[in-house]
């Protein structure tokens, strides 16, 4: 039997060439995610910090749909996860501060029922600000 060493050649460097293009697929999706990732990022610090200044819901809207192209419903639900998620960080910053290690802190706030109560309760959420006062009216409803 001979060998083509022509048909060698191409197969060779067809396999190159799709290996080659299999790793440049993964590296344009990775850079894809890790660019809406920081996209996401940036746009839940926005709100974080609007939401943390008091700012009007119907501004942060606004500014969203302005200076990020987020349209209202989008918007909606960027405050509203921030208005869930504001008093548990602040909440967790108190606990550390109060010398509590982070093991210790995640299985109070599991134990608890910590999320599940701030979802449902938007006056605990109204005490993001007055975290010890959180945490007493937490405990409350045990």
């Amino acid at each position: 039997m001979k060998f083509d060493m022509e048909l060698v050649k191409n197969a060779g460097n067809y396999f190159y060439n799709m290996i080659i293009d299999a790793h440049n697929d993964k590296i344009d999706n990775e850079r894809e995610n890790s660019f809406s990732e920081g996209i996401e990022c940036g746009i839940t610090i926005t709100v974080a910090a609007l939401y943390e200044l008091d700012i009007k819901d119907s501004d942060i809207i606004n500014i969203l749909n302005s200076h990020w192209g987020i349209i209202k419903k989008d918007a909606e639900e960027y405050i509203a996860f921030e208005k869930r998620t504001a008093p548990i960080r602040a909440l967790r910053r108190y606990l550390e501060l109060e010398g509590y290690s982070e093991t210790k802190i995640t299985s109070l706030m599991n134990s608890h029922g910590v999320l599940r109560k701030v979802k449902k309760n938007s006056e605990l959420r109204n005490l993001r600000r007055e975290p010890d006062k959180l945490w007493e009216a937490l405990m409350k409803l045990e």
